[in-house]
């Protein structure tokens, strides 16, 4: 499911662990500081094990009897030293409030630089620049630090759930400062200190899971995959080079390896931790934060706790043991076969497992999940770095898209406004317009256009702006604006009046592809936008078209540009009405008894509903943001297309929206129906629910779709035109 829908499925799996969860989860989510006990920390695994799937911060895995790499990184200091004795004395310089002079503004520039989703503007670069400043000498510290192999914080284990843990917040924030310094090198240039940056943060990784605590284990995997995110990026932009995927294999060598961050130590010590508590019954609720647990249990002194313990030994050994299988069908799969056994414990013991043995099932798939990612990365690093693999046929187009419209929604008003007048033939030869309409396409060479070049040689033509961000609106009119704000200026740049004509060609295809970009990830907004820049493609086409020196090889080239554009299905209106139907008839199937399955009526009434009606539900109701206005400049907003009251109305109904669910989560879950309401039959049911729908008016799509044949007929018309002979 789309990540803007993990919320509702985080708290629908909140209620099966236990309400106060999701208070610990808030709090703990940015590994506060005050979560220090591993009684704490072991609640809040229970939910992260559950939630984290839906939520990109980190899979879930665990800790140090980890397989370890040959190779270790290199240390900046002794081999025998222990990071965590250096770490005790760098964490209080590095937490919220220190006495360096970073506001809490400064440690939120530096993480959201450091997560480099999405990527950060000049702006923030500059903001971030700043605040990675002050920390001064503590900067080498944390890197330095960060490459040691040994971290042994000496912890007393037998202490069990009430072992503190309190370096895992200040871990994490060393994991921050450490990606905001490789993203940081990134956006300069200095490919040295990225790389440094990337193996002390792979190292630190390692450094995390020496602690055998499943808390341990998945910080090790937050702050690994900082690193892997970063890299991934590089990848995936098609710009590495063997010798560069060389040397950052080797810095990320740390997250190699059957177990880096040693799931299997840590689910072992999980049952350690909880044979060797001294807890009763009570106290057991209080740690998970669930006081409905059950009641037999909460009467069980400590002696009667211990001996409920014990038949657990089996399950918990067979679930440490599956992430040492080859591949999830297999862990699974043994699993399972553990998991059967468990009717045959005392109840007791098959109650205690329920409240507090972390759902292994969870945790195995996102293991596994996380362990092809790395897989599938260090296999590409090896291939480039091998010479066996061009690293432009990994390259991921929509990444250099989305750079060509950010450097368009970049330029300033007066550079917008004269650009998009030279593009409607407003601009004459002698008006003093022209210069400056030269000069910012001229300078735009290196950032807009060098962008739109390299998403077209990129050899995958899948484009997939979704995947990009982790949030995500289907109302995304920074993106769709800024591109086609970038096809204008190719546009507009072919029609100066010094004409070449191969160039002006090759300017025309960018704008071609751009809108097919669009197309090829069908959402009504791409759809309507790739539409937008298709008919103003067709005006350019016929200013190329009756130009002198027009041969018919160049026509030939432009008629195989054209014909490039889908004819089946022209920007992508059907695809994007019949994706969307599917998802929402999947989505508000959540509205209905858990085990009323009313799909096939979900997609039979909206079969029946308008275009307009199924966006702006969408929109409203299953967006991970709220709408956001237009982008400012002649160039790039997308007022001709979508009405700013419009927008306004529905961002004030998806407020309302979330509001509203807050409410609803707080008593039962959102909008399941009432036990009378199953006496209806189910298609009468449906039908109730969605006439309660009114979501706020939006642009006819249906007025669009029909005029897909008259866009295309217009840029056909438009080639086919010939130069007049007097």
């Amino acid at each position: 499911m789309k990540a803007r829908f993990a919320a509702r499925n985080v708290f629908r799996l909140s209620r099966r662990v236990g309400a106060a969860l999701v208070r610990i989860f808030a709090n703990a989510f940015m590994l506060s500081t005050n979560m220090n006990s591993v009684a704490m920390w072991r609640a809040t695994a229970l939910f992260l094990s559950c939630a984290i799937a839906g939520i990109a911060v980190a899979n879930p895995q665990s800790h140090t009897g980890a397989v370890t790499s040959d190779k270790p990184p290199a240390v900046t200091r002794g081999a025998g030293d222990n990071a965590a004795t250096l770490w005790k004395d760098i964490f209080p310089r590095i937490q919220d409030k220190n006495d360096s002079g970073l506001t809490q503004d400064d440690w939120d520039s530096i993480t959201s630089i450091a997560s480099g989703n999405p990527p950060p503007t000049q702006k923030q670069l500059e903001r971030g620049r700043v605040a990675m400043a002050k920390l001064g000498p503590v900067l080498d510290d944390v890197v330095s630090t960060s490459k040691l192999r040994k971290c042994d914080f000496e912890h007393d284990y037998s202490q069990g759930f009430e072992m503190k843990l309190p370096e895992l917040a200040p871990m994490r924030q060393a994991a921050r400062i450490l990606g905001a310094r490789a993203n940081l090198a990134l956006a300069d240039g200095d490919w040295d200190t990225y790389l440094d940056s990337a193996g002390a943060s792979s190292n630190l990784s390692r450094q995390a899971a020496q602690s055998p605590v499943l808390i341990s284990s998945l910080v090790s995997s937050a702050i690994g995959q900082l690193s892997m995110e970063s890299a991934q990026h590089l990848v995936d932009e098609g710009s590495l080079t063997p010798e560069k995927a060389a040397k950052l294999l080797e810095a990320m060598d740390p997250l190699r390896g059957g177990d880096p961050h040693g799931y299997t130590s840590a689910m072992n010590e999980e049952y350690t931790a909880l044979i060797s508590s001294t807890m009763d019954g009570k106290q057991l609720a209080q740690v998970i934060g669930d006081t409905q647990v059950n009641e037999r249990l909460q009467k069980l002194n400590a002696e009667e706790f211990h001996k409920t313990v014990i038949p657990l030994a089996g399950l918990y050994q067979e679930s440490a043991a599956c992430f040492l299988e080859p591949n999830k069908e297999a862990a699974v799969k043994r699993w399972n076969a553990a998991f059967a056994t468990m009717d045959t414990l005392p109840r007791n013991s098959q109650a205690l497992m329920r409240a507090i043995m972390p759902p292994t099932e969870s945790l195995i798939n996102n293991f596994f999940a996380q362990q092809a990612k790395t897989n599938a990365l260090m296999a590409a690093l090896q291939g480039i770095a091998s010479g066996k693999l061009n690293a432009g046929a990994l390259g991921v187009p929509a990444i250099w898209w989305s750079r060509a419209a950010a450097a368009a929604r970049a330029l300033n008003d007066e550079q917008q406004a004269t650009v998009e007048l030279l593009r409607l033939s407003s601009v004459t030869d002698d008006s003093p317009l022209l210069a400056t309409a030269i000069a910012t396409l001229d300078a735009c060479d290196t950032t807009v256009f060098e962008c739109m070049r390299r998403a077209m040689t990129c050899e995958s033509k899948v484009v997939s702006f979704e995947k990009l961000s982790s949030d995500s609106t289907p109302l995304d009119l920074a993106l769709v604006g800024g591109l086609r704000g970038a096809a204008r200026m190719a546009l507009a740049k072919s029609m100066l009046p010094k004409w070449n004509a191969e160039q002006s060609l090759g300017l025309i295809c960018m704008a071609i592809a751009a809108s097919n970009a669009l197309t090829s990830d069908p959402t009504f907004t791409h759809a309507l936008a790739s539409q937008s820049i298709a008919e103003e493609i067709a005006v350019a086409v016929g200013h190329f078209s009756i130009r002198s020196g027009m041969t018919d090889e160049l026509r030939g080239k432009l008629d195989m540009a054209i014909a490039t554009i889908p004819r089946s299905d022209a920007f992508g209106f059907r695809a994007a009405h019949k994706k969307l139907r599917a998802e929402l008839s999947k989505n508000l199937r959540w509205n209905f008894g858990r085990t009323d399955d009313v799909t096939e009526e979900l997609t039979k009434v909206l079969a029946q509903k308008s275009q307009p009606w199924l966006f702006a539900v969408d929109i409203v109701y299953f967006s991970s943001e709220k709408p956001s206005a237009s982008p400012d400049g002649t160039l790039v907003d997308m007022d001709d297309i979508f009405t700013p009251d419009s927008v306004k109305e529905l961002a004030a109904a998806w407020e309302a929206r979330q509001i509203q669910v807050a409410k609803n989560n707080e008593i039962e879950d959102d909008q399941v129906e009432s036990e009378q309401s199953f006496k209806m039959p189910k298609h009468q049911r449906v039908q109730k629910f969605l006439n309660k729908i009114n979501p706020p008016t939006i642009r006819d799509i249906a007025l669009d779709m029909n005029r897909v044949g008259d866009t295309l007929s217009e840029i056909d018309t438009a080639a086919a035109k010939r130069r007049d002979k007097k």
